[in-house]
């Protein structure tokens, strides 16, 4: 679409076409590009480090350099790095302090500014395969000489998990089930756990829009929101939308809504409807889709 006139025009389809073949005729074609490997002048130049680093996900400038030519950086699969003389093409990338690991997963450095000495490295990435699990959260008090882990890391066996699960706590049991977000309202928080009691929603019986709905689906208001006001809400899938369910837990006042799949297997994605029926801006709790 041309931004200037907000359409498509199809009728300089043809000279668009007539453009792309000139371009790419090669009398027409520009010497190089850096890093093109045909192009002796811009090609790129290996620096380091020989060790395979790994792709960089950091990158810090050292701020007790003042001559700005001491940079850090850290790879996914491949550790610490460090240059002292940036500007020059033959300085090399080497890795520091020996002691940390080589297959280190480095995703973010930063140093303090209250003590420019005091750098910290976060390690591991949010989504992967297994191959850049975290190590925790590494600390130099050195500018980054040596580095000790501060806290996290591994002190079990590692496993992968495609979903996120919910615990039961009291009584305890060691069960687990797994969860999936709803694509409408507010996540379920990562940076600290939801623990409170879960209560099953009681509702009105055959009250769903397929006008075959029970009195645990959801799908009106609950005649025990006094028991769901701060607690976490369970419902049955079916009947009626997903939004609507998470709405009426909203105004019972619960703080998490669990939907628990009605067949076996996995948790079902929880999409928002598309007729407006919803104002879906108003939701402000999350809504996790329970399986197994």
């Amino acid at each position: 679409m041309n931004p200037y006139t907000g359409r498509t025009e199809p009728e300089k389809l043809f000279y668009l076409q007539k453009q792309l073949r000139e371009m790419n005729d090669p009398q027409n074609r520009i010497a190089g590009v850096p890093g093109e490997p045909n192009n002796d002048e811009t090609k790129w130049i290996q620096r380091g480090p020989y060790n395979v680093g790994g792709r960089t996900k950091a990158m810090m400038w050292d701020p007790n350099d003042p001559s700005n030519e001491t940079v850090f950086a850290g790879g996914i699969s491949g550790g610490i790095f460090k240059n002292t003389n940036i500007s020059n093409q033959n300085s090399p990338w080497v890795l520091v302090d020996e002691s940390l690991p080589q297959n280190l997963a480095v995703s973010s450095i930063t140093y303090d500014p209250n003590d420019t000495k005091t750098f910290y490295v976060g390690t591991g990435e949010s989504y992967t395969g297994g191959d850049a699990l975290g190590n925790g959260l590494w600390k130099s008090t050195d500018g980054g000489d040596s580095w000790n882990k501060v806290m996290g890391g591994d002190t079990k066996t590692s496993y992968i998990s495609e979903y996120n699960v919910v615990e039961i706590v009291t009584p305890s049991s060691d069960r687990t089930y797994r969860y999936i977000e709803a694509s409408f309202g507010p996540g379920v928080p990562t940076d600290k756990a939801i623990v409170e009691d879960a209560v099953l929603g009681l509702d009105a019986a055959n009250d769903g829009d397929q006008g075959n709905g029970t009195n645990k689906d959801g799908c009106s208001s609950f005649s025990n929101a006094a028991s769901l006001n701060g607690n976490i809400a369970i419902v049955d899938r079916g009947a009626c939308y997903f939004a609507a369910k998470t709405v009426n837990a909203q105004a019972a006042g619960a703080k998490l809504l669990i939907i628990v799949n009605n067949v076996d297997g996995a948790p079902v994605g929880m999409a928002a409807p598309s007729d407006g029926s919803i104002d879906l801006n108003s939701i402000n709790i999350p809504t996790a889709g329970n399986g197994d």
